[in-house]
């Protein structure tokens, strides 16, 4: 079985993907030659050093974490917090991550010694099929397919999840909220398209509050058909957006996909 190469030049800090079938790590370059006289070199395996690090979720100091298409490692180095608070921290933020080993002097090895070690593994598997590939600095979408076998550890394959339960206000506190309410993903979707999501989901909640009101037949003080009706195309409108927005991420991140024509018409069902 082939040991796949380095497909392009790497740096200290790079992450690189190593994944078969139904295995995959995620190595940090320690170390790596230096090719600035030549920007195209591609580089011995045996050359480069790498240690198997874990993923932290909330994102923490020695771990690697997932924010939709970012994929990052976040230095030990790197304190949110100083002294006492800081541990107080790391504590809670191990309690409430989304992954139970929170290991971070993980072995450390040349890149090609560790290849080779997945390839004979696959071998001692009798596993034909099992052929090891590697990406460095991997998209999103790339670790959930292959790392996280296509489900986000946060919400599997929903895409969105309820920010009022299971640890959020200290997960993800920005993003904490009401239940009942279907919150983008800050894993799979994406931090900062979760953040602007919560933002619209608030733009959102009057207006909806006030049409479900004249709905049921109740009057809308103060207000007149010709602005109760605007009032009912802008927030069309603003729905028709928030829908569009997420499912271009979800194709962007290679996620399962929902039928916007439907919850669109479910939502002028419970709002028209």
């Amino acid at each position: 079985m082939a040991q796949p190469t380095v497909p392009g030049v790497v740096h200290k800090g790079d992450l690189i993907l190593v994944y078969k079938p139904k295995k995959a790590h995620m190595l940090l370059v320690k170390s790596a030659p230096n090719h600035t006289d030549n920007a195209n070199a591609i580089p011995n395996a045996a050359s480069i050093t790498v240690q198997k690090v874990n993923w932290h979720i909330p994102g923490s100091p020695g771990f690697w974490t997932l924010s939709g298409p970012k994929v990052y490692y976040i230095d030990k180095a790197e304190k949110v917090v100083e002294d006492e608070e800081l541990h107080n921290s790391n504590f809670i933020y191990s309690w409430y991550c989304l992954y139970k080993d929170h290991s971070t002097d993980l072995e450390e090895d040349n890149l090609e010694e560790f290849l080779k070690t997945m390839v004979s593994a696959n071998a001692d598997a009798n596993d034909d099929s099992s052929d090891v590939s590697l990406i460095v600095n991997p998209h999103g979408r790339d670790v959930i397919k292959h790392y996280f076998k296509g489900s986000c550890p946060n919400c599997g394959t929903l895409g969105w999840f309820c920010p009022g339960c299971g640890g959020v206000s200290v997960r993800f506190p920005d993003i904490f909220g009401s239940c009942a309410t279907d919150q983008s993903c800050p894993v799979c979707l994406g931090y900062e398209f979760a953040l602007e999501d919560k933002r619209r989901i608030r733009e959102l909640h009057s207006p909806e509050m006030s049409l479900s009101l004249h709905k049921d037949g109740q009057r809308l003080l103060g207000m007149c058909k010709a602005q109760i009706a605007k009032m009912k195309t802008d927030t069309l409108a603003l729905v028709e957006e928030r829908y569009r927005l997420i499912h271009a991420r979800k194709i962007e991140m290679g996620l399962k996909l929902e039928d916007q024509d439907k919850l669109i018409q479910d939502w002028k069902d419970s709002h028209l």
